[in-house]
């Protein structure tokens, strides 16, 4: 029996107003399947995706299964389901043609094994291409014209807190959604873990968001009120009311940008890795991976839990790398504690040689400015003389007049204050080094948990890199 790949496309609603919604789709082909009398092997969609390039999932995963071998041919209704361009539709079919994989078009008929009949193929496709691409202008020029008005350009898909208000045509809040909206920022930030925020909300408002859920509202800029086009360059201020601050969401964002793994165990535990993302691989790189191994003691029958990070690089053939050392959370652990406050002291003693040319610099522009300018005190009194001297009939109007303004002109430049050159605030960073090297950090790292251990050094440390010989290089956000 011939194996049959069902594939449908739809980008915008006209196309489904114009009877090429995925459900007329999907019906006329299964029927057109089980008259054949096809095996279907499957349904590949692709909802809402643009026919001009092929980063489309559904068509993604229908390839992949060419390459396995699990498919004779490919039904799809019209050829524009392929896409709207001569190249990536060769590019496609060279794929199905090295696995000997067919296509058919239910609703069109094409001939791929003459000249004529790829000639014809091509036309059609460069029709489709250009008509595509008339229609992409006046999409965007609807779209431009929409965001000017601070309307939004599509209400099929509603942000998640927001609902559409038919009479003003903006969005407006959803006071129970945006509620939770707030939570979900201000967990993320006091958990700054993905999972541990989705875990929090699900049972407090019993909800069913996964992580991609949750990482997606933390990505939306759309929450404090702007809206920033995905794959445009729109950016509108004021485009709705804010449900959080701006503040909070760039907080947010660190969290994303430094979200790190955590491991599930089959006892329901979390386990927070401590270093995942901070460290890398100085030879080549890349980011260190965790792995987990977990053995029982014989003498104690106590479960022990190791968590070690390597470089896998070279695995797989994806690069050259030379590193080939294993380190334990543990002994990095102990590696950093050691060495932290020689590490910091050292940062702060830079930071004090630097404040000390800092004041230096400072001193030498006062001593340029008082070589440069007359002191101020003087031409002042200088001022109070040539007004003297007017009063007692010693000089005339006109002359007090010129001399005045001379003078005038000259206090102001004396009064002029040059900008001190200033890198960094350099005093701060040193107070704030103070305060961290006069703690017991050792007594309260004992007494953190794997959580808060993780915060303690992502306060501090942007990176670790790691070398063959364990030689740490640090870089400290000071």
């Amino acid at each position: 029996m011939v194996r049959a790949a069902i594939y449908c496309r739809v980008s915008t609603d006209e196309q489904a107003k114009n009877g090429l919604s995925l459900d007329s789709q999907q019906d006329a082909l299964t029927k057109y399947a089980t008259k054949m009398n096809y095996e279907i092997v499957d349904y590949y969609i692709d909802d809402g995706y643009t026919g001009t390039n092929l980063k489309r999932p559904g068509l993604i995963r229908l390839l992949e299964d060419v390459e396995c071998g699990l498919i004779d041919i490919v039904l799809i209704t019209k050829l524009d389901r392929w896409g709207r361009g001569v190249r990536n539709y060769y590019k496609v079919d060279d794929i199905l043609a090295r696995n000997k994989v067919h296509w058919k078009t239910i609703l069109e008929n094409y001939d791929t094994t003459t000249s004529a009949g790829k000639l014809h193929i091509n036309i059609m496709l460069s029709i489709a291409e250009n008509e595509s691409a008339v229609t992409s202008d006046r999409i965007k020029f609807v779209f431009k014209d929409k965001l000017a008005r601070k309307e939004p350009v599509s209400i099929s898909r509603m942000p998640y807190g927001y609902i559409y208000d038919k009479k003003t045509k903006h969005f407006k809040i959803e006071p129970k959604q945006a509620e939770i909206i707030k939570d979900i920022f201000q967990t993320a930030i006091d958990t700054r873990a993905l999972a541990g925020t989705r875990r929090i909300i699900n049972e407090r408002y019993s909800l069913n968001f996964d992580d991609l859920k949750i990482k997606n509202i933390l990505k939306r800029h759309l929450y404090y009120g702007t809206y920033v086009g995905v794959r445009t360059d729109a950016y509108v201020v004021d485009f709705c009311e804010p449900i959080i601050s701006k503040e909070i969401f760039d907080k947010a964002q660190e969290l994303i940008k430094d979200n790190v793994k955590q491991c599930q165990t089959n006892t329901g535990e979390v386990r927070q890795y401590i270093f995942t993302g901070l460290l890398k691989c100085k030879e080549c790189g890349r980011s260190l991976v965790i792995r987990t191994t977990s053995r029982i003691r014989k003498k104690d029958n106590i479960k022990r839990v190791t968590s070690s990070y390597a470089c896998y690089g070279r695995k797989k053939g994806r690069t050259v790398c030379t590193h080939n050392t294993t380190l334990t959370e543990s002994k990095i652990e102990l590696h950093m504690i050691s060495r932290l406050k020689k590490f910091l002291s050292d940062i702060k003693d830079d930071y004090e040689k630097k404040y000390q040319l800092q004041l230096l610099e400072a001193n030498q522009n006062i001593d340029r400015q008082k070589a440069k300018h007359q002191d101020p005190e003087k031409i002042k009194k200088q001022i109070d003389n040539l007004l003297n001297l007017y009063l007692e009939g010693e000089i005339t109007k006109d002359v007090y007049k010129t001399k005045y303004s001379v003078l005038l002109s000259k206090l102001s430049e004396a009064e002029k204050k040059e900008p001190l050159p200033i890198e960094k605030n350099y005093k701060k960073e040193i107070d704030e080094l103070n305060q961290i090297l006069a703690m017991p950090i050792a007594e309260r790292y004992l007494v953190m948990t794997n959580l808060e251990k993780r915060r303690f050094w992502r306060s501090i440390i942007r990176e670790i890199r790691i070398d063959n010989d364990k030689n740490f290089e640090i870089d400290f956000k000071y």
